[in-house]
């Protein structure tokens, strides 16, 4: 094993998923409507919002402009992605109600679920005698019993939950404070998770290793460690497959 002594994960798109995905909904829904686009097109729109959601401006802007107004703010971050894959202007006002409601009953019907391969990692990581935290940018509490409906609670030494601390991924004190409760030092430290604009560029900023989780291949041209599967961690951390 190497030296390091903890290990650090994002939640969602890391090792919770959707079923069916946010991004299958926006495709189905889209195509239903007769607009399709080519894989480039949406891989260029899931990377513009890993960077909204990594406590960019603009999400921040949009926080503070429909603070009282939840409904408000899902409406504009819907319309901002169909502009972003060309929708015309004058069709938005027929496509974003139907988008809006589908992601609405996305939001309270999906099944979230964790693969076996995920728990078989991090069983792994503990025999080895890694500590291991989750790093979440949700931005509420997680329910008190969700971790073990999961099945992720007997893994994890400790959870911080960006809502209950007050900081976002990508500032470096959640990681620090993260690193605080495991009593490990960042250089001991690596964080694993999908975004790049929050988890990795966060990890890396606060002094840990970084591994971009990319199933999707996202991002194929960034020189970073990548992760297509939870379990080639190991080959980032002790050199075994």
């Amino acid at each position: 094993m190497s030296h390091y002594q903890a290990v650090l994960f994002d939640l969602d798109d890391t090792l919770c998923f959707s079923r069916p995905s946010y991004r299958e909904v926006t495709i189905h829904v889209l195509a239903d409507l007769g607009y399709t686009f080519p894989q480039a097109r949406w891989r260029a729109l899931w990377r513009w919002s890993h960077a909204f959601w990594a406590s960019s401006p603009e999400l921040k802007s949009l926080k503070e402009r429909f603070a009282d107004d939840p409904e408000g703010f899902w409406h504009a971050w819907n319309e901002r992605k169909l502009r972003f894959l060309g929708i015309p202007q004058n069709d938005i006002p027929r496509v974003l109600p139907v988008l809006q409601e589908a992601m609405q009953t996305w939001a309270e019907q999906s099944e979230s679920w964790v693969p076996e391969e995920v728990l078989h990692t991090l069983a792994r990581l503990r025999e080895q005698g890694l500590r291991l935290g989750l790093v979440t940018n949700r931005s509420q509490s997680l329910e008190p019993d969700f971790l073990d409906r999961i099945g992720l609670a007997p893994y994890f030494d400790t959870v911080v939950v960006a809502a209950d601390v007050g900081i976002w991924k990508p500032d470096p004190r959640i990681f620090h404070l993260t690193l605080e409760r495991l009593g490990a030092s960042p250089e001991a430290a690596v964080h694993v998770g999908d975004n790049y604009f929050a988890d990795v560029q966060g990890a890396r900023k606060a002094g840990l290793t970084a591994l971009l989780f990319d199933p999707h291949d996202l991002f194929p041209e960034l020189p970073i460690p990548r992760l297509r599967r939870l379990p080639h961690i190991w080959e980032h951390l002790d050199g075994r497959a």
